[in-house]
């Protein structure tokens, strides 16, 4: 039912989330402009997608399925961590090795989707919003899966999804502005991707009572190697926020634009850490106990605001400030407040966790059918089906810098 009407080319296509004018930009104004700086891509890896792209990837197959497949490989790895050994109660090393196969996995597919689309000569709008959203989609399942290989507990596991986030967030920021997606040289996805293979490696041959270990570090003290694992994520998050807010400053003064307006793009997701850090203090001792749908909850808003965003990068659409999905951790902090002067809950707050949760997944679902048909309607294509033959172009003619 949902690839049979997704991208139809019958009836009009719904405006709910893509203006007039910003279907009008995706028809005739819209071209990619991405740069990706990556040290490990551009000297080591890009030379297997290119050889998988010539030899392995068959012409038919559309890039946004590539691009769904990357997603189900992360999708599959965070199910992995349901799978405990009766005997130790942790997870067998066989599901840290694999898990690394996955996200490695998810790496090529990534990078696939876009040499795939302009070998197939289908780039399209829709395949720059899809690939953008899936990665968004799949930010706060990683932080899950990596957390649980790092043994971090829950408070250090929602730091890590924030880290992510940020970074994912602000290279989206940077491009609403300066017109183009610039990946950077070491807090880039292909780094940060790689190191997480490596981490699950290593846990798979040591076990992972070896990220509980203590080092003692000059001014930090004793702390665990899974900490110094998220402190040196972190360290990459410091350094590529000034890095972002230093260029959209630059760019703003070269157009007499106030530097202050382009912050406002950073509100929806401010709003949303600040919330969500209000509710888990608020809940503290549910938060220790369900924190995986609690990050499950904050993952399907932040990409609710991302794809939102995404498409008004693409479509050149006005920035909007409200997002309505923010209603819902609110709702859950006002509800945590009433609960505290009550001796019966209205709503307790386990209960509320895992109602947000299916309130955030069916409020993102929405969006992003309806962003699909939209931009399908609107150029005129299949979003999974590429349309009839394809133009041929070999991976040594695709710019490996634009790797989307």
């Amino acid at each position: 039912m949902f690839s049979s009407k997704i991208g139809r080319k019958d009836g009009a296509y719904q405006e709910r989330y893509l203006s007039p004018a910003g279907a009008a930009h995706l028809v005739n104004g819209y071209a990619y402009s991405g740069v990706d700086n990556s040290i490990l891509a551009n000297l080591i890896v890009r030379h297997w997608w290119n050889w998988l792209i010539d030899n392995v990837v068959p012409v038919w197959i559309a890039p946004n399925m590539l691009t769904l497949m990357g997603l189900i490989c992360v999708i599959c790895c965070t199910l992995l961590i349901n799978v405990v050994d009766i005997e130790t109660g942790q997870n067998p090393g066989w599901v840290f090795f694999t898990q690394g196969i996955l996200v490695f996995a998810y790496q090529t597919f990534d990078n696939l989707d876009g040499k795939q689309a302009r070998k197939t000569g289908s780039s399209s709008a829709l395949g720059e919003a899809f690939d953008h959203g899936a990665d968004s989609l799949a930010i706060h399942m990683w932080s899950i899966f990596l957390g649980n290989a790092l043994q971090l507990n829950g408070s250090d596991t929602l730091l890590l999804f924030n880290l992510l986030l940020s970074v994912f967030f602000l290279a989206h920021w940077e491009n609403y502005f300066v017109k183009q997606f610039v990946l950077r040289e070491l807090s880039n996805p292909t780094e940060t991707q790689l190191l997480t293979v490596l981490c699950l490696w290593v846990t798979a041959y040591t076990g992972t009572d070896m990220w509980k270990q203590e080092a003692d570090l000059p001014i930090i003290g004793l702390i665990t190697y899974g900490r110094i694992v998220l402190l040196s994520i972190m360290i990459g998050t410091v350094s590529t926020f000034l890095d972002h807010m230093s260029t959209v400053k630059e760019n703003c003064e070269s157009k007499g634009q106030p530097f202050q307006t382009s912050l406002l793009f950073l509100t929806p997701v401010c709003v949303c850490l600040f919330l969500f850090h209000i509710w888990s203090m608020m809940i503290e001792s549910i938060f220790v106990e369900h924190f995986i749908p609690f990050i499950m909850t904050g993952g399907f808003i932040f990409s609710y605001i991302c794809v939102r965003a995404i498409v008004q990068c693409v479509a050149r659409e006005p920035f909007t400030v409200l997002c309505r999905p923010l209603y819902i951790p609110l709702a859950a902090c006002i509800n945590s407040f009433i609960n505290i002067n009550l001796t019966e809950p209205i709503i307790d707050d386990t209960s509320m966790l895992y109602l947000c949760l299916f309130v955030a997944f069916a409020w993102f679902s929405f969006l992003a059918i309806s962003i699909i048909d939209s931009f399908c309607r609107t150029l005129n294509i299949r979003a999974f089906i590429l349309p009839g033959k394809s133009n041929f172009l070999p991976a040594s003619t695709i710019d490996a810098r634009s790797s989307l």
